[in-house]
C-alpha cells in the first residue's frame, strides 16, 4: 500500500500530477498573502542508503519544522 501522496509508481498518477499538486498549493498560499518558498533535492541513490529513523530524528533535532520533515517521511 502506497501514500496518497505519492505520486510516483502508481497507475494512472505521475509527474503532472504532482506538478498540479504543487502549483494548486502555491497559488492557494499566494492568494492568501503568503509568501511560499520552494526547494528541490533529488535523494534517489542516497535515499535507499540512509538510515530513515536516524534522517529523520536528525532532522527534527536540529530543527527543521516537522511539516517539512512530514513531506520526506512520505
Amino acid at each position: 500500500m502506497t501514500d496518497e501522496l505519492q505520486f510516483g509508481f502508481k497507475q494512472n498518477m505521475g509527474c503532472s500530477d504532482a506538478i498540479f499538486a504543487v502549483k494548486s498549493t502555491v497559488n492557494y498560499f499566494i492568494e492568501h498573502g503568503s509568501c511560499v518558498y520552494a526547494a528541490a533535492l533529488d535523494l534517489k541513490k542516497a535515499f535507499d542508503s540512509v538510515n530513515h529513523f536516524k534522517l529523520f530524528s536528525t532532522m527534527i533535532d536540529v530543527g527543521i519544522p516537522l511539516p517539512v520533515v512530514d513531506v520526506m517521511c512520505n
